[in-house]
Protein backbone atom coordinates (compact mmCIF):
# COMPACT_ATOMS: atom_id res chain seq x y z
CA UNK A 1 0.00 0.00 0.00
CA UNK A 2 2.98 2.14 0.60
CA UNK A 3 4.69 1.96 -2.61
CA UNK A 4 1.07 2.19 -3.88
CA UNK A 5 0.79 5.53 -2.90
CA UNK A 6 3.83 6.85 -3.68
CA UNK A 7 2.53 6.36 -7.23
CA UNK A 8 -0.37 8.36 -6.56
CA UNK A 9 1.63 10.86 -5.51
CA UNK A 10 3.47 10.72 -8.16
CA UNK A 11 0.21 10.62 -10.19
CA UNK A 12 -1.13 13.93 -8.65
CA UNK A 13 2.41 16.07 -9.10
CA UNK A 14 2.38 15.12 -12.57
CA UNK A 15 -1.02 16.20 -12.94
CA UNK A 16 -0.75 18.79 -11.39
CA UNK A 17 2.76 20.57 -11.45
CA UNK A 18 3.54 19.11 -15.36
CA UNK A 19 0.18 19.13 -16.50
CA UNK A 20 0.99 15.45 -18.07
CA UNK A 21 -2.27 13.61 -17.53
CA UNK A 22 -1.30 10.61 -19.91
CA UNK A 23 1.89 10.52 -17.36
CA UNK A 24 -0.53 10.75 -14.77
CA UNK A 25 -2.66 8.14 -15.54
CA UNK A 26 0.70 5.76 -16.17
CA UNK A 27 1.62 6.38 -12.12
CA UNK A 28 -2.16 5.76 -11.41
CA UNK A 29 -2.02 2.45 -13.46
CA UNK A 30 1.38 1.21 -11.84
CA UNK A 31 -0.23 1.89 -8.40
CA UNK A 32 -3.23 -0.26 -9.12
CA UNK A 33 -0.66 -2.50 -10.22
CA UNK A 34 0.66 -2.69 -7.26
CA UNK A 35 -2.25 -2.64 -5.09
CA UNK A 36 -5.16 -3.47 -6.71
CA UNK A 37 -7.44 -3.33 -3.97
CA UNK A 38 -6.67 0.09 -3.44
CA UNK A 39 -9.88 2.21 -3.88
CA UNK A 40 -8.18 5.83 -4.89
CA UNK A 41 -6.02 4.07 -7.65
CA UNK A 42 -8.33 3.11 -9.41
CA UNK A 43 -10.86 6.16 -8.96
CA UNK A 44 -7.83 7.63 -10.33
CA UNK A 45 -7.10 5.51 -13.36
CA UNK A 46 -10.88 5.68 -13.96
CA UNK A 47 -10.73 9.67 -13.91
CA UNK A 48 -7.76 10.09 -15.76
CA UNK A 49 -8.39 7.21 -18.57
CA UNK A 50 -11.76 9.81 -19.26
CA UNK A 51 -9.84 12.91 -19.61
CA UNK A 52 -7.76 11.83 -21.63
CA UNK A 53 -9.61 9.17 -23.64
CA UNK A 54 -7.77 6.37 -22.93
CA UNK A 55 -10.48 3.33 -22.57
CA UNK A 56 -8.11 1.18 -23.81
CA UNK A 57 -5.67 1.60 -21.66
CA UNK A 58 -8.34 1.21 -18.95
CA UNK A 59 -9.41 -1.90 -19.82
CA UNK A 60 -6.30 -3.83 -20.71
CA UNK A 61 -5.68 -2.48 -17.11
CA UNK A 62 -8.40 -3.68 -15.52
CA UNK A 63 -8.21 -6.90 -17.43
CA UNK A 64 -4.91 -7.07 -16.37
CA UNK A 65 -6.01 -6.45 -13.06
CA UNK A 66 -8.82 -9.22 -12.79
CA UNK A 67 -6.36 -12.02 -13.99
CA UNK A 68 -3.84 -10.90 -11.25
CA UNK A 69 -6.34 -11.06 -8.82
CA UNK A 70 -7.21 -14.64 -10.39
CA UNK A 71 -4.01 -15.98 -10.33
CA UNK A 72 -3.67 -14.66 -6.43
CA UNK A 73 -6.79 -16.34 -5.12
CA UNK A 74 -8.36 -13.07 -4.63
CA UNK A 75 -11.84 -12.06 -3.44
CA UNK A 76 -14.64 -13.50 -6.80
CA UNK A 77 -16.07 -10.20 -5.50
CA UNK A 78 -13.16 -7.99 -6.42
CA UNK A 79 -12.16 -9.99 -9.61
CA UNK A 80 -15.85 -9.47 -10.66
CA UNK A 81 -15.64 -5.94 -10.20
CA UNK A 82 -12.81 -5.52 -12.17
CA UNK A 83 -14.23 -7.81 -15.06
CA UNK A 84 -17.62 -5.99 -15.50
CA UNK A 85 -15.82 -2.79 -15.73
CA UNK A 86 -13.89 -3.73 -18.02
CA UNK A 87 -16.52 -5.69 -19.56
CA UNK A 88 -18.86 -1.87 -19.64
CA UNK A 89 -15.64 -0.53 -21.52
CA UNK A 90 -15.15 -2.84 -23.84
CA UNK A 91 -18.47 -3.33 -25.40
CA UNK A 92 -19.47 1.24 -24.52
CA UNK A 93 -16.80 3.03 -24.75
CA UNK A 94 -13.91 0.61 -27.63
CA UNK A 95 -17.20 -1.21 -29.48
CA UNK A 96 -15.47 -4.80 -28.49
CA UNK A 97 -18.54 -7.22 -27.87
CA UNK A 98 -16.44 -10.10 -28.08
CA UNK A 99 -14.02 -8.66 -25.58
CA UNK A 100 -16.70 -7.59 -23.74
CA UNK A 101 -18.86 -11.12 -23.64
CA UNK A 102 -15.40 -12.87 -22.57
CA UNK A 103 -15.09 -10.78 -19.51
CA UNK A 104 -19.03 -11.08 -18.69
CA UNK A 105 -18.80 -15.11 -18.99
CA UNK A 106 -16.18 -15.06 -16.36
CA UNK A 107 -18.04 -13.08 -14.28
CA UNK A 108 -20.36 -15.72 -14.78
CA UNK A 109 -18.44 -18.50 -13.69
CA UNK A 110 -17.80 -16.40 -10.87
CA UNK A 111 -21.30 -15.42 -9.63
CA UNK A 112 -23.55 -17.65 -12.12
CA UNK A 113 -26.86 -16.51 -10.92
CA UNK A 114 -25.26 -12.33 -11.33
CA UNK A 115 -28.02 -10.37 -13.01
CA UNK A 116 -26.45 -7.32 -14.46
CA UNK A 117 -24.18 -9.32 -15.93
CA UNK A 118 -26.54 -11.97 -17.40
CA UNK A 119 -28.96 -8.49 -18.15
CA UNK A 120 -25.71 -7.36 -20.52
CA UNK A 121 -25.10 -10.96 -22.24
CA UNK A 122 -28.73 -10.67 -22.93
CA UNK A 123 -29.05 -7.43 -24.47
CA UNK A 124 -25.54 -7.88 -26.06
CA UNK A 125 -26.70 -11.24 -27.69
CA UNK A 126 -29.85 -9.85 -28.93
CA UNK A 127 -28.48 -6.53 -30.59
CA UNK A 128 -25.96 -9.20 -32.48
CA UNK A 129 -29.18 -11.31 -33.19
CA UNK A 130 -27.95 -14.35 -31.36
CA UNK A 131 -31.96 -15.20 -30.77
CA UNK A 132 -30.54 -18.72 -29.49
CA UNK A 133 -27.72 -17.23 -27.11
CA UNK A 134 -30.25 -14.47 -26.01
CA UNK A 135 -32.81 -17.35 -25.29
CA UNK A 136 -30.65 -19.42 -23.62
CA UNK A 137 -29.38 -16.55 -21.11
CA UNK A 138 -33.22 -15.50 -20.29
CA UNK A 139 -33.78 -19.55 -19.26
CA UNK A 140 -30.62 -19.45 -17.09
CA UNK A 141 -31.90 -15.68 -15.64
CA UNK A 142 -35.24 -17.32 -15.19
CA UNK A 143 -33.95 -20.52 -13.45
CA UNK A 144 -31.70 -17.76 -10.80
CA UNK A 145 -34.95 -15.78 -10.06
CA UNK A 146 -35.98 -14.84 -6.42
CA UNK A 147 -38.68 -17.38 -5.60
CA UNK A 148 -40.65 -14.69 -5.11
CA UNK A 149 -40.72 -13.65 -8.59
CA UNK A 150 -41.07 -17.03 -9.91
CA UNK A 151 -45.27 -17.07 -9.68
CA UNK A 152 -45.27 -13.76 -11.56
CA UNK A 153 -45.11 -14.07 -15.29
CA UNK A 154 -41.34 -15.16 -15.91
CA UNK A 155 -42.11 -15.88 -19.63
CA UNK A 156 -40.01 -13.48 -21.56
CA UNK A 157 -42.46 -11.11 -23.53
CA UNK A 158 -45.40 -12.90 -21.93
CA UNK A 159 -46.60 -8.85 -19.23
CA UNK A 160 -46.01 -7.14 -22.72
CA UNK A 161 -48.56 -9.74 -24.48
CA UNK A 162 -50.86 -9.69 -21.71
CA UNK A 163 -51.41 -5.91 -22.08
CA UNK A 164 -51.65 -6.12 -25.44
CA UNK A 165 -54.84 -8.60 -25.31
CA UNK A 166 -57.99 -8.53 -26.48
CA UNK A 167 -60.00 -5.92 -24.38
CA UNK A 168 -63.02 -7.62 -23.01
CA UNK A 169 -66.49 -5.71 -22.47
CA UNK A 170 -65.24 -4.74 -18.59
CA UNK A 171 -62.57 -2.56 -20.27
CA UNK A 172 -63.96 -0.80 -23.13
CA UNK A 173 -66.91 0.20 -20.77
CA UNK A 174 -64.72 1.55 -18.53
Amino acid sequence: REVARQFLDIAELRYQKLSDHRGALDAAAKALRVCDSHPEARERCEALAGEVSAFGDLYTLFAEVADQQKARGASPDEERAFRFRAAQLAEKQLGRNEEAALQLRRCLELAPSDGPVLETLVRMALAGERWGEARELLRRAADNAPASTKGASTRPGSRARSSFAKPTRSTISG
